[in-house]
């Protein structure tokens, strides 16, 4: 409540009650680096966000404490400390992995004060926000600013923000190095940057750091979708030492799962392993694939589908379509490091057919 001496405010940690002569700083509004540790305690390692502090206490308090929030919210309403106690509300679902949730209380509070983007951990937060909806293109300025330039958990996000612009060794090697500052995070953040390690790793070579992310998932509490990208994932990694009957198991226990992710994967994973074994010829194949395209669509899987399936033409001798499909690759995705190769072969091909005797 408020009265002539204190005032009520929804913060870190929950309620607070202070007098206006002893409100806290603006730049602890929105969070920073300093932690609470006593002198004699353990250093701790660098903190951005002081994710303990905005979920104010155990999952199992999630309904009563956003409740206290949103009371302190209606208390504040056309009050000085409004806005803040809507903050407190999207560093609460910050803090607990829900991005929606997130940004739409991350933007009431800039439309309210623009002054906020002058924090830096208030313009990181909206970076990650964006980050874990895939939006890069929004996440991408407010996580390059200057002054979070050598911030461990900013460069963890940072690493995330290259997996969505498929610079994968550079994600990878970003996230690894500050793969220590994972376990601050909410279970499903947790499982989000641990399977984002494990395919940047996977994708830039590096199958012991990918088998390291898995395992430190493995002993993690994942949700479906998690579990079923991590199983999905471990086949890729048990692949490359060549377990091919180990990884085919994998694949299969997801090509039918509820995760669309984990079963257009696997099932593209399973249509290469049916080819190899004669299960299936080349034009079975060719429609199996085909379906995939459809399935999924705009990422680097789709880039894989296309170049299967320009590869499968090729052996056909169907050359127009090998082009097509070849083509659709490397326009849809330019930058991306294999689309250089496929420029190639598109050359050679065409080369072959009409500028050669």
């Amino acid at each position: 409540r408020n009265d002539d001496t204190f005032y009520a405010r929804s913060f870190y940690d929950g309620g607070e009650i202070t007098s206006p002569s002893c409100l806290e700083a603006p730049d602890t509004v929105t969070g920073g680096t300093q932690t609470d540790a006593d002198p004699g305690e353990e250093e701790k390692l660098p903190e951005l966000f002081p994710l303990a502090r905005w979920r104010g206490g155990d999952d199992d308090k999630f309904v009563e404490r956003l409740s206290q929030l949103y009371r302190v919210l209606a208390q504040q309403s056309g009050t000085p400390l409004e806005n803040d106690a809507r903050l407190s509300i999207g560093q609460f679902y910050f803090a607990h992995g829900l991005a929606y949730e997130a940004r739409s209380f991350i933007e009431r509070v800039l439309e309210a004060d623009p002054s906020y983007l002058d924090d830096r951990v208030f313009q990181a937060m909206r970076g990650v926000t964006n980050l874990m909806i895939r939006d890069a293109d929004a996440a991408e300025p407010d996580l390059l600013i200057p002054s979070l330039d050598g911030e461990p958990e900013a460069e963890m996000w940072r690493g995330y923000l290259a997996y969505l612009q498929d610079d994968f060794p550079t994600a990878s090697q970003k996230i690894l190095e500050n793969a220590q500052l994972i376990e601050r995070y909410s279970r499903h953040m947790r499982g989000r940057i641990g399977l984002v390690g494990a395919e940047a790793s996977i994708y830039a070579g590096d199958n012991d750091s990918a088998i390291f992310f898995l395992d430190t998932l493995q002993s993690d509490a994942l949700t479906h979708s998690d579990y079923s990208r991590a199983v999905l994932l471990r086949a890729g990694a048990v692949e490359v030492f060549d377990e091919a009957a180990q990884a085919r198991g994998l694949y299969e226990s997801v090509a039918d799962d509820e995760d669309r992710l984990a079963r257009t994967r696997a099932q593209f994973r399973l249509i290469n392993a049916r080819l190899t074994a004669g299960e299936i010829d080349i034009d079975e194949a060719i429609v199996q694939f085909d379906r995939l395209r459809y399935a999924w669509r705009g990422d680097i899987f789709e880039f894989e589908v296309l170049k299967r399936l320009g590869e499968l033409y090729e052996q056909k001798q169907d050359y127009r379509n090998t082009l097509l499909m070849f083509r659709r690759a490397v326009t849809y995705y330019p930058n991306i490091d294999p689309a250089q190769s496929v420029r190639q072969r598109m050359s050679d091909i065409f080369a072959d057919l009409y500028l050669r005797d």
